[in-house]
């Protein structure tokens, strides 16, 4: 739920930012990340009353024009990049919300393939090239893992 707490810990986020546009990213991608992580459950969810408090919240922080329907926008276009490959973001985001990281290349895959899917583009870029590295990285380490146990 998007209570107080979460709303200060998604602006504690932003403000880890070198800069205002910086700041700005941290806060779309904060915000896009903890609303999936909350959409992502399996509960019944009333979604308008979901993206009212949202909505009210991301135009209250960064201004009218700006809607839960525009932070996932720009989840899945290349502006984010610069955010996702961002150490100081991925930190601050899973030391605030305690979302281990392997969760987020998922959420921000799930993201991608329901936006690109309504718009009717491909899901292929930049984005889903990331996506797919961390994947497999994080297939690799967890592989690594066992055999690590076994041979200490």
């Amino acid at each position: 739920m998007l209570d107080d707490y979460a709303q200060q810990r998604i602006l504690t986020i932003s403000k880890v930012a070198n800069n205002s546009r910086q700041a700005l990213g941290y806060f779309r991608l904060a915000v896009g990340l903890f609303y999936l992580s909350e959409i992502m459950v399996d509960r019944e969810i009333d979604f308008d009353a979901l993206h009212k408090q949202y909505n009210r919240f991301i135009s209250d922080s960064i201004g009218a024009g700006h809607s839960i329907t525009s932070v996932l926008q720009f989840m899945s276009g290349e502006k984010v990049m610069a955010i996702v490959h961002s150490e100081r973001f991925m930190n601050a985001f899973m030391d605030n919300f305690g979302v281990p990281f392997q969760h987020i290349p998922l959420m921000l895959l799930v993201n991608l393939e329901v936006s690109k899917k309504i718009s009717k583009v491909g899901i292929e870029g930049p984005l889903h090239r990331w996506i797919l590295e961390q994947q497999a990285r994080i297939a690799n380490q967890q592989e690594a893992a066992p055999q690590k146990s076994r041979t200490s």
